[in-house]
This record gives C-alpha cells, sequence and structure tokens, in this order.
C-alpha cells in the first residue's frame, strides 16, 4: 500500500484542480479557471505539453469520488498530483457536485491512442473555463518529503491554514 494514500483522505472522493498559490491568486482575480490548451500557463510536466485534456481546450482534473486504493496507487506514480509543481504548497480546488455532469471522463482519450498524455482511472477534464463560482471549497496544503523506507513515493500532505478554509 502506497504510504500516501492514507494522507490524502481530504481529497478523498471529490473532484479538483490543483494550482499554486500564484496560479490560485490568478484565478481568483479572474473569476475562472481557464484551460491552458495555448500553453499560456507554467506546464507541470514535460508530459503536460502532450496532455489530452490541455490539447483539446479543457481544464486538467482529478476525480477521487470512487478510484481505488489501487488505482489511485498507480496513478500517483504516472502524475504525482499532490506536489506537482516545484512549491512546497499546493492548492486543491474543489469542485461543487452540481458541475460534476459536465466532467469529460479519461475514457474519452482511447481514440487519440498514443499520440495524448492520459492518467487513466482519475483524471478528468472540463471544457474551456470553470467558473470560480463552481469552486466549492479551497485546501491549501504544505506537502512536504518525508523518509520512508517502504515507498519512494511517500511525501506527506499537512494542513496549511494561514487563512481560514474557503468554504461555498
Amino acid at each position: 500500500m502506497l504510504s500516501a494514500l492514507p494522507r490524502v483522505p481530504k481529497l478523498r472522493g471529490h473532484v479538483f484542480h490543483v494550482t499554486t498559490e500564484q496560479g490560485y491568486a490568478a484565478i481568483k482575480a479572474d473569476g475562472f479557471v481557464r484551460s491552458n490548451e495555448n500553453q499560456a500557463f507554467e506546464l507541470t510536466s514535460r508530459q503536460s505539453a502532450v496532455s489530452y485534456f490541455r490539447k483539446n481546450g479543457c481544464i486538467s482534473l482529478v476525480d477521487l469520488r470512487g478510484v481505488s486504493d489501487e488505482d489511485l496507487e498507480w496513478g500517483l506514480r504516472k502524475y504525482y498530483f499532490l506536489r506537482p509543481f516545484s512549491s512546497n504548497v499546493a492548492v486543491f480546488l474543489i469542485l461543487d457536485p452540481s458541475c460534476h455532469e459536465q466532467l469529460i471522463p479519461w475514457t474519452m482519450s482511447k481514440g487519440d491512442g498514443a499520440r495524448a498524455m492520459i492518467v487513466p482511472e482519475f483524471e478528468a477534464g472540463f471544457h474551456r473555463a470553470l467558473p470560480f463560482a463552481l469552486i466549492k471549497s479551497v485546501i491549501h496544503c504544505r506537502v512536504s518529503r518525508k523518509p520512508d523506507p517502504g515507498s519512494a513515493w511517500s511525501r506527506q500532505i499537512e494542513d496549511d491554514d494561514p487563512q481560514p478554509p474557503f468554504q461555498r
């Protein structure tokens, strides 16, 4: 069992977008989470350049509503969403369930073959722009590496509440 799994309970059962503190400030100011189709924002990794959802004008999301521990462990090895940027602070924008029906599942990428990167089982998309009004809550987390001989992927999420949690 991946040691990071017990440390993500606040994210389990939710759909979210992860960003940096600077990204969050820009999203709040703009009023939207926007697609990075034109690479106007920092890419989280080299694979992001060929991301299925980015290439198709969508916002990339993580959908942990029904993912098993095994699929989550496998997916974390492909995309470590707990710390996708070099910063030690990640900001998770939790979507309101009212917009879940608008999500595009990862299975839509199957027709693209190897021309696009996707994280099966838990990546989802939202077309073009996600209004900030559809963000139910925001979790600011400090993410740090912890030595763990049982897992090379061990990182711990610690609550970092310099401000009260945002809730709608």
